[in-house]
């Protein structure tokens, strides 16, 4: 009988070590670059476009809980730029992976797209959960990270010397369906990696 008392205890004692080690359990993300600066680009038949990548890392997120990407600062809807920061296949958020599946590509791709000469920057925060608990109910946000994104788009001439990131010869228009950006050129649509859609 006594032992079966300080087998209780010791399987309590050892069920909330358990818990804690699993509930405390601490967050990271990180992004590198943390600031991708496209320079000074110049409009070309009235667009401007620049391309480039980041790397995520993770450690510590809760099976399916995934680390995903919120902006601060939205342009308005009819703003004359827009920014993009998505997975290899155009969605915004990473799959940490599980005993069955692997984790997506740590790749951010990242872009903007503007119409007008302005100066033009966006803030994305990175950030997964503590528990599926908070995932499901969007709560205890954790291992926050943070990404700025700069360029500055000129009229046509005005990058004399200047270094330039040219849009493509081929008019080109971006949309935002199903969650994520997708390229239409010559009237096919891709993803911003370049993934023809059928």
């Amino acid at each position: 009988m006594k032992n079966n008392h300080i087998m209780k205890k010791i399987y309590t004692l050892f069920v909330l070590v358990l818990f804690s080690a699993v509930s405390f359990a601490e967050v990271k993300i990180t992004i590198t670059p943390s600031e991708i600066d496209f320079g000074t680009i110049e409009l070309k038949d009235g667009e401007a476009e620049a391309n480039g990548t980041a790397t995520l890392t993770w450690a510590g997120i809760t099976e399916y809980c995934s680390v995903f990407v919120d902006t601060i600062g939205k342009p308005a809807v009819d703003a004359d730029y827009e920014f993009w920061a998505v997975t290899n296949s155009g969605y915004d958020s990473w799959y940490c992976g599980d005993m069955y599946n692997l984790a997506d590509d740590p790749t951010v791709h990242v872009g903007v797209y503007a119409i007008a000469a302005g100066e033009y920057s966006i803030k994305y925060v990175f950030y997964s959960y503590a528990t599926e608990d908070d995932w499901y109910y969007d709560t205890n946000r954790a291992g926050n990270a943070e990404l700025t994104v700069k360029v500055k788009v000129v009229e046509p001439g005005s990058t004399q010397g200047i270094e330039r990131i040219q849009s493509s010869e081929i008019r080109s228009q971006k949309v935002f369906r199903d969650g994520q950006v997708l390229i239409i050129r010559n009237g096919e649509t891709y993803t911003t990696t370049g993934i023809l859609q059928r």
